[in-house]
Order: structure tokens, then sequence, then C-alpha cells
């Protein structure tokens, strides 16, 4: 793996471990509402939407 994939794929695996984090404090947040917040519910689903495309890239990439 060249410098540049490598870099770029370091970058990912840090949007990625961020992304876990938005995930953990928005279902934290959904828990405390109960499940019953739909736009909290509907921003879960758009990051776990979004962990799963970069998780496909990420598989690609290595």
């Amino acid at each position: 793996m060249d410098d540049d994939k490598g870099a770029e794929f370091l970058d990912m695996i840090g949007r990625q471990a961020r992304l876990q984090e938005r995930i953990v404090g928005r279902a934290a947040r959904l828990a405390a509402a109960g499940w019953d917040d739909a736009a909290l519910r509907a921003e879960l689903d758009g990051l776990l939407a979004e962990h799963a495309r970069l998780e496909g890239q990420i598989r690609g990439a290595s």
C-alpha cells in the first residue's frame, strides 16, 4: 500500500471511530428517551447507514 493509500485508509478509520462515538451518543439519548423519539431514531438510522457504507469502503481498501 503506497503512502497516499495508507493515509486515505487511516483517514477512513478515524472517520469510522468518530462516527461510532456519535452512534453511541445518539443511542444513549434514544434509550434515555425510552426509544420513543422519532427524530433521534431517524438520526441514528442515518448514522448506522453511513457507518455501513464506510465499513464497505474500508473493507474494499484493505
